[in-house]
């Protein structure tokens, strides 16, 4: 399990998985109830580094089983309940945390985030307003909020919490990319290119790859964007 939880460290989801397997092979009788809920914790999480969310949630929810407390466990499924759209679970895990402990901003943000998620537009903005007035430097859910609004066209909205989100953290990169986002909408492509030249300072991906060439596609540099694109993409 030490070793397990060494290869999630360097993101080897595939070792850590294997590993963690070999500890939950052993007998459960002779496995201490504490070992058998880290392992399941640690599968959830090498699942979900492999991108299989539907087997991260059944670890997470085994976890969760074994130790209804558990707050990690608790998170942790609700975060693959919303990435898997099942938005209703989500909210519900969400409020159990934070029925226990309404300070928690984690379980704040992905309550939020799934209200937004499953359409429940002017409940979420209330959520939004209380999570941003305890906690207004919220980067994660300045930067969702954003993504959201921007992928239903409301530019403005969208923005306004991406810029939030960018004053709070500028190397962050998704923050700049939901900027660009906004700013595309606004037909400002010009201002999306150098917003997302300044995420390339911190960052080097293909999705930044791409949303930098889109702003130039819209800016009419063809060749350059193609340029680029050949970088990262057949």
């Amino acid at each position: 399990l030490a070793l397990a939880t060494f290869y999630l460290g360097v993101e080897n989801a595939d070792e850590a998985k294997r590993l963690t397997e070999k500890v939950l092979a052993v007998d459960a009788a002779r496995l201490p109830a504490e070992t058998q809920i880290a392992a399941y914790q640690a599968l959830g999480l090498a699942n979900r580094l492999n991108f299989d969310l539907d087997a991260a949630a059944a670890a997470y929810a085994k976890a969760l089983e074994l130790n209804p407390a558990s707050i990690v466990s608790r998170r942790s499924l609700a975060e693959m309940k919303r990435a898997t759209g099942k938005t209703d679970e989500a909210v519900a895990l969400y409020r159990e945390i934070l029925e226990k402990d309404a300070a928690d901003s984690a379980a704040r943000t992905g309550l939020v985030l799934s209200l937004f998620n499953a359409e429940k537009q002017s409940e979420a903005e209330t959520e939004l307003a209380k999570a941003l007035e305890a906690n207004p430097n919220n980067l994660f859910l300045l930067t969702g909020a954003a993504y959201w609004y921007a992928a239903r066209n409301q530019s403005v909205k969208a923005l306004e919490y991406a810029q939030k989100a960018v004053a709070a953290e500028p190397r962050y990169t998704w923050g700049q990319i939901a900027l660009a986002r906004a700013l595309m909408l606004q037909k400002k492509p010009l201002e999306a290119e150098k917003a997302l030249l300044a995420a390339r300072q911190y960052g080097k991906f293909p999705t930044l790859d791409y949303e930098l060439d889109a702003a130039r596609l819209a800016s009419g540099f063809y060749e350059e964007a193609a340029a680029e694109l050949k970088k990262s993409f057949v």
